[in-house]
């Protein structure tokens, strides 16, 4: 990867729980309406990938097609006699 600078304005704040026993980040999402939570994935997702593949980039789906020969049902019953 490389080096990241990273700037932020926020208060740096660590907790020590023990597992299963802080659900606030559940409290918080689940509070969110489900467009919300569509809106915050989609910024996480596109920090993730500006952080990968460079800020600007944009990142498409790969198209597959598969070409396939069907049997007619006409022939498949005429070799069945």
């Amino acid at each position: 990867m490389g080096d990241f600078l990273y700037l932020s304005c926020m208060e740096k704040v660590v907790r020590i729980v023990k597992k299963g026993e802080d659900d606030s980040n559940v409290k918080y999402w689940l509070s969110l309406s489900y467009q919300e939570r569509l809106e915050n994935l989609e910024k996480i997702r596109k920090e993730v990938n500006d952080r990968i593949y460079g800020v600007g980039h944009s990142q498409k789906v790969e198209r597959v097609y598969s070409i396939v020969k069907l049997e007619n049902k006409n022939d498949q019953r005429n070799s069945d006699k």
